[in-house]
């Protein structure tokens, strides 16, 4: 990981306040890994939030929706 933020994550205005991560796909990856990313990574937050005493005080809704990999489009 880089100390600097990421030139996308600051395009699209991303609050530096709030931790995020940046994936990146090609055409070589399938649907199935991408669905087994998604789920691992929706497994992880929960789990994390789960252990987490900041997040019963400022509770988010738990991570279960995801986009449908079915709807990606690459670019050409």
């Amino acid at each position: 990981g880089a100390n600097t933020g990421s030139h996308v994550m600051q395009a699209i205005k991303l609050d530096e306040k709030r931790q995020a991560v940046r994936f990146s796909f090609s055409h070589k990856n399938t649907k199935e890994e991408v669905d087994y990313v998604a789920d691992l990574v929706i497994n992880k937050v929960n789990k994390l939030r789960d252990m987490s005493p900041l997040y019963e005080m400022f509770p988010l809704p738990r991570v279960s929706k995801r986009v449908d990999s079915n709807g990606f489009r690459w670019a050409q």
